[in-house]
């Protein structure tokens, strides 16, 4: 390792020197035959540049491979027993040894282009799918938050919403699964003169369960039937349940980045 990349910057030095030299000299023949060799021997460091690249690039993955076994392996709570077990690997070990207290590894966010929507997002990337944290915590509250389900988008910690799933096929009622754009009931009142079935400020909203989104279930997600539903919705339906979501999810988390909201707690989204 030492040797190597002070010979490479030499070689980089030289390969430079040459062609300024090239670039002073006439035009002629000899120099056209010097420029091609130039190049030659540019083809042979690039090309044996793209061959340690890859294998370096394999080593890094295979150690990291390692490290996470041994991380693995060394972070597994010791058993109260004193005796020899088994590690997740299979390896040998016992009370005494060397031990890893696990933590959660912070993944710094970065500027990734997403090419689908043709954006710079400041998003955290992985090397792994395995480096990837669970989507979904459940917080028991404090004096200040609601205790629920939550989740992480552009560090914003925003209470996972279960308002009522109405069914569209079997029930027509639309009442409060839209907001009022007069904010509150009074406001509205004094424009429009008449009982207003949108949500005001404060009314809890309804979600509208449409056949497009899960033909087999429409109300799939009301909180009151989920366990019943869960086990007669079709996996197929669930693909598109998942398209529906995900995608909203993902251009809220967009919305987010653009206008650079961040370090927000929202739990009360199924409220008007």
């Amino acid at each position: 390792m030492v040797e190597y990349i002070p010979t490479l910057n030499l070689t980089f030095i030289d390969i430079t020197n040459r062609l300024e030299q090239m670039k002073l000299k006439q035009h002629t023949i000899s120099v056209y035959n010097d420029g091609k060799e130039l190049l030659q021997d540019c083809s042979i460091i690039m090309d044996s540049l793209k061959k340690h690249i890859e294998i370096l690039e394999n080593t890094m993955e295979s150690c990291r491979e390692f490290l996470s076994e041994i991380y693995d392996d060394l972070s597994k709570p010791l058993p109260p027993e004193d005796f020899v077990f088994n590690t997740a690997y299979g390896m040998l070990s016992y009370r005494g040894r060397d031990n890893i207290e696990k933590k959660q590894e912070e993944v710094v966010p970065d500027r990734v282009f997403i090419p689908e929507i043709k954006y710079n997002m400041k998003i955290p990337s992985v090397k792994r799918l395995s480096e990837i944290p669970s989507m979904f915590y459940y917080y028991k509250g404090d004096k200040k938050t609601l205790p629920g389900v939550y989740c992480n988008i552009n560090n914003n910690c925003i209470k996972v919403p279960f308002p009522q799933v109405i069914d569209s096929v079997k029930d027509f009622n639309r009442v409060k699964s839209m907001r009022c754009k007069y904010k509150t009931r009074e406001l509205c009142y004094s424009h429009t003169n008449r009982d207003c079935n949108y949500a005001h400020r404060g009314e809890q909203m309804i979600k509208i369960g449409y056949q497009s989104r899960c033909p087999s279930n429409p109300r799939f997600g009301n909180p009151e039937t989920m366990a019943i539903d869960t086990k007669t919705t079709v996996s197929d339906d669930i693909d598109t349940v998942l398209m529906y979501g995900l995608n909203d999810i993902f251009s809220t988390a967009v919305w987010f980045d653009y206008y650079k909201i961040t370090k927000k707690k929202l739990m009360y989204t199924d409220k008007a």
